[in-house]
């Protein structure tokens, strides 16, 4: 147990130092907030078969059309491919799923460990700061704002660049 706490101490009096300095320190974060979004991406593209997903995406719309369609007709033969197809989304969707777990609960695992490393090298220091007004005082930010704000910001536009939906988007279907 001494060796993890040492190697923690180590990391994180190493990343201190890019946080005493205020410009340093916005920056620092901005990139700290990149490389998480890009480890993360990079974990997808191991853990979650994007075929898949879009395979399972396309299946489930024309189930819930053939549904709708069955719910307003009653036709016993579209009954019928609604059945086929509930088998069908239902076995893909599982698949879907457990990869989707699997792939947040280690992202979850590596944001928590680099997030509490992040937070212990800040030790309650500022990390941004922001004028919003002319006739105001700036505004200070504390390390876990302006992480949330670079990691939503730069998050979006990588997942994009990647071509991954981010976390609560969807694509529409048009």
């Amino acid at each position: 147990m001494d060796i993890l706490y040492s190697i923690w101490n180590a990391i994180v009096g190493f990343l201190s130092q890019f946080t005493y300095d205020l410009r340093v320190a916005c920056i620092f974060t901005v990139v700290s907030a990149s490389l998480i979004i890009l480890a993360s991406i990079g974990l997808s593209r191991i853990f979650i078969d994007i075929k898949l997903q879009r395979e399972y995406m396309i299946i489930l719309s024309e189930y819930r059309s053939l549904l709708d369609e069955a719910r307003r007709t009653g036709d016993p033969k579209i009954l019928s491919k609604v059945k086929k197809k509930k088998t069908m989304v239902e076995h893909m969707g599982s698949k879907v799923s457990i990869q989707n777990l699997k792939m947040m609960a280690i992202s979850m695992a590596v944001f928590f460990l680099v997030f509490s490393i992040l937070s212990s090298a800040f030790q309650g220091r500022p990390a941004a700061l922001t004028i919003l007004y002319s006739h105001r005082e700036p505004l200070i930010l504390p390390f876990y704002i302006w992480y949330m704000v670079c990691s939503l910001t730069i998050g979006r536009m990588l997942f994009k660049l990647f071509g991954f939906e981010a976390p609560g988007q969807t694509r529409s279907s048009t």
